[in-house]
């Protein structure tokens, strides 16, 4: 009785100790919250409902014909009350045709920088990333013939900013685009000391100077060792550096019950990194890539410990535990090539970056990346 009776006790002792710090706990992987759709506004093509924000209509759009640019074009003549410059005979002004085509591409997902997936989704809003990879095919149909339509109407007539030829009054059509080279260091400055002044960090604030420095030693160190050959600049060797560090700044910032302030401080130091860095956009987007499944990598292997349904402590891995993780995730990592040969600042060296910058912003999340072949054949 008397043991039970300690137990009881120690329980409330417990449950008053934690209450405060727990009820406040965010999980870093925020349960997905059910989100209605209105599907008031949706129409449905080949079966498929979609937000449908061009002047086509819908009827048109499920003609087998609508897929050939002429036959439009002669529809819209038609529609029009338009002639044709020789009898029933269709002649293509080139110039006019090239101009009606630049001016509606820019509502189309189909953009020079890639696939606009985003835009897609917001056409689509009832389907799925793996829904819109399956119905490809009939979602391309769908934006072809729009674009058919479009492109014919702007063709027909002297083009007019006024004029609303679909695609949208509100509708942003603007493509991502690869962001300036930036720093936030100022004269004299490395890129560490930049980052610590940006984020405090010094010696006074014990658990953040440890961690940050803790993380760095050892990741620096153990890249080098896995990697004795190569060189340290968006190599193999960089890829597992950064990959490492941030799962280190997470283990390393203690916090007795809570993932979230852990995972915040090593994206707030990396993000940081970067900032401070002005490197060129691609080698900030592996390192951004790359820094993210690193905290990934410690976030799936961190458990918590949990007292009559009380999370009162964290379990996370060993430095070498994390180490041993990377290595895994390095078997398959993706090399991009890039084209190295170009003096700086010419056209072809800049275009080069972008292209690159590209390329790893749309690769797999889950795999890491990097583009420097600096005798990278040798290592672990």
């Amino acid at each position: 009785m008397k043991q039970l009776q300690k137990l009881k006790l120690l329980t409330l002792i417990l449950v008053g100790l934690l209450m405060y710090s727990c009820q406040n706990e965010e999980d870093y992987s925020p349960e997905k919250q059910e989100t209605t759709i209105d599907t008031s506004n949706l129409v449905y093509f080949k079966g498929i409902p979609v937000s449908h924000r061009f002047k086509t209509n819908i009827v048109n759009l499920e003609k087998d014909e609508s897929d050939k640019f002429n036959f439009v074009l002669k529809e819209k003549r038609i529609e029009k009350g338009i002639n044709f410059a020789r009898k029933g005979v269709e002649t293509l002004d080139v110039e006019k045709f090239s101009e009606a085509v630049d001016e509606s591409f820019k509502y189309f997902p189909y953009q020079e920088e890639g696939f606009d997936l985003e835009m897609v989704k917001k056409d689509f809003p009832t389907l799925s990333e793996e829904q819109i990879a399956v119905n490809s095919e009939e979602i391309d149909s769908y934006y072809s013939r729009n674009l058919n339509d479009m492109v014919a109407s702007r063709y027909l007539i002297e083009f007019d900013e006024d004029e609303d030829y679909g695609g949208g009054g509100n509708y942003n059509p603007t493509p991502p685009k690869m962001p300036a080279i930036t720093t936030l260091k100022k004269d004299g400055e490395d890129t560490e000391a930049c980052t610590l002044r940006e984020l405090s960090i010094d010696w006074w604030d014990v658990k953040r100077y440890v961690a940050y420095y803790k993380a760095g030693a050892y990741a620096t160190w153990n890249a080098a060792l896995s990697y004795y050959s190569v060189g340290k600049a968006n190599t193999k060797r960089d890829a597992f550096k950064h990959t490492l560090w941030n799962g280190l700044l997470a283990n390393h910032y203690y916090t007795m019950s809570a993932k979230k302030p852990r995972l915040d401080f090593a994206k707030d130091v990396a993000d940081m990194n970067e900032k401070c860095g002005g490197n060129n956009q691609d080698v900030s987007a592996m390192d951004y890539h790359n820094n993210a499944i690193g905290r990934k990598i410690w976030d799936d292997d961190t458990t918590y410990q949990s007292f009559l349904g009380i999370t009162y402590n964290i379990r996370n891995p060993s430095n070498s535990r994390l180490k041993s993780l990377v290595k895994e995730k390095m078997k398959n990592i993706l090399y991009i090539y890039k084209n190295e040969s170009f003096d700086e600042d010419t056209p072809e060296y800049l275009a080069e970056i972008e292209r690159v910058y590209w390329l790893i912003k749309k690769a797999d999340k889950n795999k890491l990346v990097y583009f420097s072949v600096n005798n990278d054949d040798y290592g672990y």
